[in-house]
């Protein structure tokens, strides 16, 4: 098996309203050496956006009230240049056009391998951070 990526210092906001994935993902992305804030709905990711500074969003789709389009096409019209994943079972042709029409830069499936996922993240945010410099 493949080492994953180091994700160190990398902030993630890691929005999901399914508790167990969210623990999940925080844990295992916590392991890579990222700093993990979770959110449990779009609102609070919102929120959290306004106090505390990511590099990286990862957003599930399907949530109640607010969904992970609204999240990122809100954080995209603010300014907001970080990276955006969403991992999510809506795997359809038009939930990955949409995805990235609404401003994420790359959709993955659930279930999720985890070190593409790592990799992925990784490989983002190091291209974002270049065209940054």
């Amino acid at each position: 098996m493949n080492s994953p990526a180091s994700l160190r210092d990398v902030r993630i906001l890691l929005v999901d309203d399914d508790q167990e994935s969210q623990l999940l993902f925080a844990e295992i992305l916590s392991y890579t050496g990222a700093i993990v804030s979770t959110a449990s709905s779009g609102m609070e990711a919102l929120s959290l956006t306004k106090t505390m500074i990511f590099d990286v969003l990862l957003s599930d789709l399907a949530m109640p009230r607010m969904s992970g389009f609204e999240v990122i096409r809100r954080l995209r019209a603010e300014g907001w240049a970080g990276t955006a994943l969403t991992v999510t079972g809506n795997t359809g042709k038009e939930d990955v056009q949409e995805s990235l029409k609404s401003g994420f830069d790359g959709h993955l499936p659930k279930p999720v391998d985890i070190l593409k996922l790592i990799d992925r993240i990784a490989v983002l945010h190091e291209r974002a951070e270049r065209s940054r410099n």
